[in-house]
C-alpha cells in the first residue's frame, strides 16, 4: 500500500451528531441594551426597550443572526424594541431570580415561535400563573410578528406556599427536529417534560421523580449541549440541603434517569450552573446560606464529569474565583450562567455593571481562563437552549514512517463517559490511495 500520508482523510461517527445554525442565539436583549455575538469580540449594542425585572429574559434571531424578538416574560417585543402586536399581558413572572421564560422554534415551520413561560404561582391560586405559552407568527405585521395564540395553560402547578424558583430549559430531540421543554416541580422530585413537534406541543408531561427534592427555590435548571445531562441547582429550602444534581437526560424520550450525583454541601446555595460546550465540565455558582453567609467557599466552581463516579466528580472540582458580599443578607456576585455561540460561558454578576467569563470551558482547572469581569456591560444573560452550541475537537496524529498515530478528540475518552453519553460508533479512514484498492479503506476502531 502506497504512503500518502498527508493526503490521508478520516471521519469520525458519533451518535446524534448534527450541525445546527448558530446565530439564532447571537443576540441578547436585557433591559436598556443588547449583546452582538454576530462580532468578535461581543460588542453592546442600544435601544432594547426599558424593562426591570429579576429574572431571565429570551431572545430569538433569524438564521442569519438578525434580531426577531425577545420578552422579559411579560410582554414580547419586536426588533424595533416596541411591543409586539398583541405582545403585552403575557402571563410569565418577572420578579424571580430564574430562567421562567424561554422562546423556541416551531419544528419545520418558517414563521412560527413558541414563548414559554412559567409563574411561580398555581393558576387556581392567582388567576394567571402556572406553565404556559403563547405563539408568535412572524409573518405577519409586515415580518414584525404578532402574537396569535397567548398564555395557553399546559400545567397548573398545586397550591403551595414554596412555589418560588421555577425554571425552564430545552434541547433538541435526537431526531434532530423536535424538542424537549423541561421543567421540575416543587416540594417534590419530579421533572416534567414536554415535547415540541411539527405537530405542536403534546401537552401530556413525560414525568421522572428522580433526584433529591426541590426546596423553597431553584436557581437555574440546564441540559447540556450534548443533550445526555440535565443539572438542577437546589437552592437551601425545608425540604432539602443545597446541592446541584446532575442527572443522565434521555433525549430520545424525555426521561430522567435516577443515574445522577449531587455537588455541593449543605450550608452552601447554588445560584446558577452551565455545561462546557463539549459536556464534560459543570461549572456552578455558590452564594451564602444563613449561617455561611460569610463563607469564603461561595463564588465559580468547575467539576470534571468524566473523573469517574460521583465521589471521584466531587474531588475533581476546582475552585475558580471567590465572590463577594455587600450586606449581611446579601447574595454572592456570581449567578446566572449561559454559554454563548462564540464558545465561552457568561456568569451575571450581582451589582456590578459587568459579567464573568469562562473563555475555554472545556479545559480543565485554571487553563478554562476564568476573568470574572471578561465582559465589561451586563446584568442579564438571555435563556436558551445550548444544544446547537456544542463541540467537538477534531482528531490530530503523527505520522513516522509507515506508521500513523491517531489522537483522538481533547477529553476524549470522554466520548463514552458518563457526561456525555454519546459513544463512538464507526470509524471510516480513506488513505487516499484507490489505486491499493481495498486496502484504501479501513473501518477499524483502534480505540
Amino acid at each position: 500500500m502506497k504512503a500518502h500520508l498527508t493526503n490521508i482523510l478520516f471521519f469520525v461517527t458519533f451518535t446524534h451528531f448534527t450541525t445546527l445554525a448558530q446565530n439564532e442565539t447571537n443576540k441578547w436583549c436585557t433591559g436598556g441594551f443588547g449583546i452582538d455575538f454576530m462580532q468578535n469580540p461581543p460588542v453592546t449594542f442600544s435601544g432594547v426597550a426599558q424593562f426591570s425585572n429579576q429574572s431571565i429574559p429570551s431572545s430569538v434571531s433569524d438564521a442569519n443572526g438578525n434580531l426577531l424578538f425577545y420578552t422579559n416574560g411579560t410582554v414580547i417585543f419586536n426588533q424595533a424594541h416596541t411591543i409586539m402586536a398583541n405582545g403585552s399581558g403575557i402571563l410569565g413572572n418577572t420578579g424571580l431570580l430564574t430562567s421562567n421564560v424561554l422562546i423556541l422554534k416551531k419544528p419545520n415551520s418558517s414563521s412560527l415561535y413558541y414563548v414559554f413561560t412559567l409563574n411561580e404561582f398555581a393558576s387556581s391560586t392567582f388567576n394567571g400563573g402556572g406553565f404556559r405559552y403563547s405563539i408568535v407568527d412572524m409573518s405577519l405585521a409586515a415580518g414584525m410578528g404578532s402574537v396569535t395564540t397567548k398564555n395557553v395553560l399546559i400545567w397548573d402547578p398545586p397550591i403551595s406556599p414554596f412555589l418560588t424558583g421555577l425554571n425552564i430549559t430545552g434541547t433538541q430531540h435526537c431526531n434532530g427536529n423536535d424538542y424537549w421543554i423541561v421543567t421540575h416541580e416543587q416540594g417534590n422530585a419530579v421533572f416534567r417534560s414536554y415535547l415540541l413537534s411539527a405537530a405542536g406541543l403534546n401537552t401530556t408531561a413525560i414525568t421522572s421523580t428522580v433526584g433529591d427534592v426541590m426546596g423553597s427555590a431553584a436557581r437555574q435548571i440546564k441540559i447540556s449541549p450534548t443533550g445526555k445531562k440535565i443539572a438542577l441547582c437546589l437552592n437551601w429550602g425545608i425540604y432539602a440541603p443545597s446541592s446541584i444534581n446532575v442527572h443522565d437526560f434521555d433525549n430520545s424520550t424525555g426521561a430522567v434517569s435516577s443515574n445522577s450525583m449531587a455537588l455541593f454541601v449543605p450550608t452552601i446555595s447554588p445560584t446558577g450552573c452551565e455545561f462546557s460546550p463539549d459536556g464534560t465540565k459543570l461549572y456552578g455558582s455558590v452564594s451564602p446560606n444563613g449561617a455561611a453567609s460569610t463563607s469564603t467557599s461561595m463564588g465559580i466552581y468547575q467539576w470534571d464529569l468524566c473523573a469517574g463516579n460521583a465521589q471521584a466528580v466531587n474531588a475533581s472540582s476546582v475552585f475558580l474565583s471567590q465572590g463577594t458580599i455587600a450586606t449581611s443578607l446579601s447574595i454572592a456576585g456570581y449567578y446566572h450562567h449561559q454559554l454563548a455561540s462564540n464558545g465561552k460561558i457568561y456568569i451575571c454578576l450581582n451589582g456590578d455593571s459587568c459579567m464573568a467569563v469562562v473563555n475555554n470551558p472545556n479545559t480543565n482547572g485554571a487553563a478554562c481562563n476564568f476573568v470574572r469581569n471578561g465582559y465589561p456591560k451586563g446584568l442579564k444573560i438571555n435563556n436558551f437552549i445550548t444544544y446547537n452550541l456544542r463541540s467537538y475537537s477534531p482528531c490530530t496524529y503523527t505520522a513516522q514512517c509507515q506508521q500513523v498515530q491517531f489522537t483522538p478528540p481533547t477529553g476524549s475518552q470522554s466520548l463514552a463517559c458518563a457526561a456525555l453519553n454519546n459513544p463512538l460508533v464507526s470509524t471510516y479512514w480513506d488513505f487516499g490511495d484507490p489505486a491499493s484498492g481495498a486496502n484504501n479503506i479501513s473501518y477499524a476502531y483502534l480505540g
